[in-house]
């Protein structure tokens, strides 16, 4: 049985997603880590970077998401936006890394990465605002 499109062609979209990905991603790998002590509101996980070697900047395609929600953090009305970034398919990006574009700093929710036959990586991410 032969796949739906060939790698050929899935290169061929990957290439044209590729056009509209004209921003400068600085991604930053954070290792979570549970902090030793907890706060009134529960242990929270931090993310640590690990290493300077675990940098890299990509281009990518920054939109936000038509839906934010607030919610209370610390007795204080918060707002979370949700962004989605696109960036070339094969990216080193997870789940707790930094992502910062234009110096605003975001931090990955989700990927899409683990998928497989992706023309791009899609990935969730959140800006605190308060």
């Amino acid at each position: 049985m032969s796949p739906l499109i060939s790698e050929k062609q899935m290169a061929a979209i990957s290439t044209l997603a590729e056009t509209g990905m004209v921003t400068t991603v600085e991604i930053f790998r954070r290792s979570g880590a549970v902090p030793s002590a907890s706060d009134d509101y529960g242990d929270n996980v931090e993310f640590n970077e690990t290493s300077p070697s675990r940098r890299g900047t990509v281009q990518g395609w920054l939109r936000t998401v038509p839906a934010s929600q607030a919610s209370i953090d610390a007795g204080a009305v918060v707002t979370d936006t949700v962004w989605e970034l696109r960036v070339p398919s094969g990216t080193d990006i997870q789940v707790g890394d930094d992502a910062t574009i234009k110096t605003v700093e975001y931090t990955v929710v989700s990927t899409d990465a683990d998928n497989t036959y992706l023309p791009y990586i899609k990935c969730n991410l959140r800006t605190r605002a308060g």
